[in-house]
C-alpha cells in the first residue's frame, strides 16, 4: 500500500509523532528510516520485505553491497541501511564498554535466543571476555547453511590476537531446533580445545542454541 493510500492519522510519520516510536511495529519504524520508495516500491513495501523475509537480526549484519542486490532497494536506501546497522553497532559496542557487563553462558543464551529464535540457517558468533568475564568483544564470525556453519580455529585466534583476549565463548544456533550437539560439533569443539591449550587461550563454553532449549558443552562436562 502507498503510504497516500493510507489514512493521515495511520502513516507511520505521524503516528510516531502521535504515539510514540514504542507504539510502532518493526516494519514501520523502518519505512521512516528509508524515507521514500523506488519506482513500484513504497517505503513501507520495502520495509515489509526486509523484515519479514530477513528478519531484524539478519538486516543489522547484512553488507551494503547485499543491500543493493534485495529488490526495490536503490543505492541511497542501500546506504541508509548500512548507517543506520553500524550506529547501531556502535552504539552496542559503548553500551557494553560502559556497562562492563560480566556474563556466562545463562547471559549468552538470554540475550541471543530471541535474535537467532527464527533464523533458517546457522550462524556462530565469538565473545571475548577478560578476566573478570567482562565483555571485550562480541562478533558474528560466520553465516552458514540450514544445518552446518564452519569456522576455522585460525579464524578465532585472529580476533582473540586483535582483540588481546585469552578467554572466550562461541556459540551457534540450530535451526532445527534439536539443540543436540552433532558428530561435527562435537569433533570441532575436542580440536579447538586442543589448539587453545598449544596456544594458552581458554574455551570457556561452547553453546548451541535452539527456539526452545540449548545445549552447553561445558555443562556437559565437555570442556
Amino acid at each position: 500500500m502507498a503510504i497516500k493510500d493510507i489514512p493521515i492519522n495511520e502513516r507511520p510519520r505521524e503516528k510516531l509523532e502521535r504515539y510514540g516510536s514504542e507504539k510502532l511495529s518493526e516494519v514501520e519504524l523502518l519505512s521512516i528510516i528509508i524515507g521514500s520508495g523506488t519506482k513500484g516500491f513504497s517505503a513501507l513495501d520495502i520495509a515489509h520485505t526486509l523484515i519479514h523475509s530477513q528478519g531484524l537480526y539478519n538486516l543489522s549484519i547484512t553488507p551494503y553491497e547485499d543491500f543493493k542486490n534485495i529488490k526495490g532497494i536503490d543505492k541511497v536506501n542501500a546506504l541508509k541501511l548500512e548507517a543506520l546497522f553500524e550506529l547501531y553497532k556502535r552504539l552496542h559496542a559503548i553500551e557494553i564498554e560502559h556497562q562492563k557487563t560480566k556474563i556466562n553462558s545463562d547471559y549468552i543464551v538470554k540475550k541471543y535466543q530471541p535474535l537467532l529464535m527464527d533464523m533458517t540457517q546457522e550462524v556462530m558468533g565469538l565473545i571475548i571476555v577478560d578476566k573478570d568475564n567482562s565483555i571485550l568483544s562480541e562478533k558474528i564470525l560466520f553465516m552458514g547453511t540450514n544445518n552446518h556453519v564452519s569456522v576455522s580455529n585460525k579464524e578465532i585466534f585472529k580476533e582473540l590476537l586483535r582483540k588481546s583476549g585469552k578467554r572466550f565463548y562461541i556459540f551457534h544456533n540450530h535451526p532445527s531446533n534439536d539443540a543436540s550437539p552433532s558428530d561435527h560439533d562435537v569433533v570441532f569443539t575436542a580440536n579447538l580445545i586442543k589448539e587453545c591449550r598449544r596456544f594458552d587461550y581458554e574455551l570457556i563454553d561452547h553453546l548451541i542454541i535452539s527456539k526452545e532449549s540449548f545445549f552447553s558443552f561445558a555443562g556437559h562436562e565437555s570442556l
